[in-house]
């Protein structure tokens, strides 16, 4: 069997000038845009390998060595992989940056080419989200990271909020594919007053590495 090596496309494209892109498992990846600013920022993730877990034990579906989620809406995160629990049987694995993908057995479902991944990142994050969503997306007392499930932009979504402390915001949210445009849309609409600006996968991955190092689950 041949294999697929067609350049593969994100649903969405962002406005503004990109300054330095690279192609990575056949996706085409912004690394930066031109005057991307101080923040916030909207990033497209969509390139992100992303694998949908339905099983009984869900951890006997999440690859050997990686932590399992305990309850639903936890988040785990090792490196440069993370992995949300949405049900008792049902959970995401995502991986970022350069790491490679993984292989999961007959009930891992692919999903990065039918879903739509975004980052809001830095200052005003929430302050964007709460246009867009009623969901207590900062509820005191809920220990971080943490995933959300419901409408964002009138969209069905899985949102996880990997930070809020000021200046390192970070909130992740996916959906399908079909509703790119649309959320692209709403998302720039509703930041237009804070300044939002496009910003390419190196400053997601900068802040995620200042976010996640030191992390603790104990």
């Amino acid at each position: 069997m041949k294999s697929d090596n067609r350049l593969r496309q994100s649903p969405v494209q962002l406005p503004g000038r990109v300054l330095r892109t690279r192609v990575r498992d056949h996706w085409p990846v912004v690394c930066a845009y031109a005057d991307e600013g101080d923040g916030p920022w909207l990033v497209d993730l969509s390139h992100c390998h992303r694998i949908d877990l339905q099983g009984k034990p869900l951890g006997a579906m999440i690859p050997e060595s990686l932590p399992e989620p305990e309850a639903p809406g936890d988040v785990r995160i090792q490196d440069m992989t993370m992995i949300t629990r949405m049900g008792t049987a049902q959970g995401c694995l995502w991986r970022f940056g350069q790491a490679p993908a993984v292989t999961v057995g007959v009930n891992g479902t692919a999903i990065t080419e039918a879903t739509l991944a975004l980052a809001i990142l830095g200052r005003h994050t929430f302050a964007i989200a709460e246009k867009l969503s009623s969901l207590d997306l900062r509820a005191p007392g809920r220990r971080l990271p943490r995933l959300h499930q419901g409408p964002f932009a009138r969209v069905p979504c899985q949102i996880v909020v990997l930070d809020a402390v000021p200046g390192r915001e970070m909130l992740l949210l996916s959906c399908s594919r079909g509703y790119g445009r649309d959320m692209v849309g709403a998302i720039t609409h509703a930041g237009a007053e804070f300044n939002l600006r496009p910003a390419g996968e190196d400053r997601f991955m900068g802040m995620w590495e200042t976010v996640t190092r030191g992390l603790s689950y104990e």
